[in-house]
């Protein structure tokens, strides 16, 4: 893959990441806008008004966490779109939500999700930042 085709693909692996923590607002959103409905029915007030407020201040804070990484505002994001050579350390997880690489630079980690094909990350990443230390999280096969 070019060069080009790399920061590409890297770029669509960060943008993936904000679409995840965006998902999770909209459905912080729903659940919060259900306790409101649920509350103005004649629910328990003190139960639905807390659990409305809960759940809309963390749409709230995921929403904003979506746009900071699709900005890639943090410092492990930027390293891997503009100084590749700062990555410390990629670690692969194997999460709920599907296999995740750890992406660690500035002693900070955070993570991306591959956009397609997770191998072919993995092998962009270790190429763009082949000094990086790569740890495998993954159960084993079988």
């Amino acid at each position: 893959m070019t060069a080009d085709g790399d920061a590409d693909l890297v770029r669509r692996a960060i943008h993936a990441r904000g679409n995840a923590a965006r998902m999770g607002a909209i459905v912080h959103g729903v659940l919060a806008t259900i306790c409101i409905v649920l509350l103005l029915g004649g629910g328990d007030p003190l139960g639905f008004s807390l659990a409305a407020a809960a759940l809309g201040s963390v749409a709230i804070w995921l929403a904003f966490a979506a746009q900071r990484r699709r900005d890639a505002r943090s410092a492990p994001l930027r390293a891997l779109l503009h100084t590749p050579e700062k990555i410390q350390r990629l670690l692969i997880a194997d999460e709920e939500a599907g296999l995740q690489i750890r992406v660690t630079a500035d002693g900070v980690t955070d993570w991306v999700c591959a956009p397609g094909s997770f191998d072919e990350l993995l092998a962009t990443l270790r190429r763009r930042s082949p000094q990086a230390v790569v740890t495998d999280l993954r159960p084993p096969a079988g």
